[in-house]
């Protein structure tokens, strides 16, 4: 962030004339130094008086906000508390069915019967054959 030209100049001429002084001793020099130090504080002085209106002016759009859009400010922190809670949830939830699951599965017999009964079939078959 960069100072402002005018406020650099500023300190530029606080600088130099205290720097003159301390060599010099001359009073006109501290009188010159005192008065760059007295607008260095005023203008800083302003700056933080712009900053707190800033600030109070967001604190009081932020009120208003939450006051007319109550909804949506229990919304968002359903959402939020979703976000954190829902994880841990979800977590849980697959701890417990794998509890709860079965260690046994039935198995399906179907293929192995399709193919007991081809071979089957193909024995027949073949017997018929084979008494031709």
């Amino acid at each position: 962030m960069s100072v402002p030209f005018d406020f650099q100049h500023m300190l530029n001429v606080y600088r130099d004339n205290y720097a003159a002084y301390k060599v010099t001793g001359n009073a006109a020099y501290k009188t010159a130094y005192e008065t760059s130090l007295k607008g260095i504080n005023q203008h800083i002085a302003r700056i933080n008086n712009s900053v707190q209106e800033d600030s109070e002016h967001i604190r009081n759009f932020m009120d208003t906000y939450e006051k007319s859009n109550g909804i949506i400010t229990s919304l968002d922190n359903r959402i939020k508390r979703i976000k954190t809670e829902g994880p841990k949830l979800q977590d849980e939830y697959s701890q417990t069915k794998q509890l709860n699951q079965k260690e046994i599965q039935a198995v399906d017999n179907t293929y192995a019967y399709v193919k007991s009964a081809i071979v089957v079939g193909l024995v027949i078959a073949a017997g018929i054959i084979g008494s031709l």
